[in-house]
């Protein structure tokens, strides 16, 4: 009964069908009706939202919470890429290092 009352309300909607199957709720309702679905829905959320939430936890995570300074791994992952390139080029990489806390 519920796959058929889920069913009159996905088709019979205001919007044509390919747009109501992309609505939230009309999803929620046919998870409701079907436990499979839910389960299906979960690992596509899933699988297309957590490549953005590490991209996101990752560009946080290199840099400090207060002066949005690079922190040390980004600074070691970023040397790294820079020394590759010029090795690859076959230039030099000059460097210099300066350190700005209190104890020297």
């Amino acid at each position: 009964m519920i796959v058929v009352v889920t069913a009159v309300n996905l088709l019979g909607g205001l919007t044509p069908f390919t747009e109501a199957i992309l609505e939230p709720t009309y999803l929620l309702r046919l998870a409701v009706a079907c436990p499979a679905l839910l389960v299906i829905l979960l690992v596509i959320l899933l699988a297309t939202y957590l490549p953005a939430l590490r991209r996101h936890y990752q560009s946080i995570a290199g840099r400090d919470g207060l002066s949005g300074l690079y922190n040390r791994p980004m600074f070691d992952t970023l040397t790294r890429r820079l020394r590759q390139q010029a090795q690859r080029d076959g230039a030099a990489l000059p460097t210099a290092v300066v350190s700005s806390d209190s104890e020297a």
